[in-house]
């Protein structure tokens, strides 16, 4: 993508309201630099710099409040930078979920998928201040559930991050092989996101 078309993603991405837990930007930062080295972190940082939206990585505060449009740009940067493509941003978001303090915190509470899925909507207000999680259903006899996130318009990037990430929530009381399915989306014309996840 030329430098003039990646400015007006990232400035679109930037224009969207909303704020999450330094605590997933940390993940992130830390998936990078697993995956990219320090090297490709500091790429990611300077890209960041040079669009006009600099970030000191080195002093993220895990519970302070970040604009989240930060976390969706970095996630666009990957796919430019590194050429990551949905698979790449889908494990970053199923990483994110064993790296974020508050996740491991959350998470000794699963007890049951019913459990998980009843505690999405007061889990989603932990991460960010926007937006939110409804459980439209879950049937675990026939081994599925579906979740609706409202309020929730980036970038497409942030669908991929998002399965992931529930994926990964859904790794903590289920074994063996899942999936999810993104239903409906704001991207495609839908007023919300939903996501249908199997086990």
């Amino acid at each position: 993508m030329e430098k003039e078309e990646r400015q007006k993603v990232a400035d679109q991405i930037m224009s969207v309201h909303g704020n999450a837990r330094g605590d997933l930007l940390l993940s992130t930062i830390s998936y990078i630099k697993q995956r990219e080295g320090d090297n490709g972190l500091k790429d990611v940082e300077n890209e960041l710099k040079r669009l006009g939206y600099p970030i000191d990585f080195n002093n993220i505060e895990r519970l302070k409040w970040y604009p989240k449009s930060v976390n969706i740009l970095i996630y666009f940067l990957c796919t430019e930078i590194f050429k990551w493509g949905k698979e790449d941003i889908f494990e970053l978001g199923r990483a994110a979920v064993k790296l974020a303090l508050i996740t491991r915190v959350i998470a000794k509470y699963f007890i049951s998928v019913e459990k998980m899925f009843e505690q999405a909507p007061s889990n989603w207000d932990k991460y960010v201040d926007f937006g939110s999680a409804e459980t439209v259903e879950v049937n675990n006899e026939k081994r599925y559930g579906i979740v609706r996130i409202h309020g929730y318009n980036f970038h497409p990037v942030g669908c991929y991050y998002l399965e992931g990430f529930f994926i990964g929530m859904l790794d903590f009381v289920v074994q063996g092989k899942k999936e999810i399915e993104e239903t409906k989306c704001v991207h495609k014309g839908d007023s919300y996101h939903e996501f249908i996840l199997r086990w």
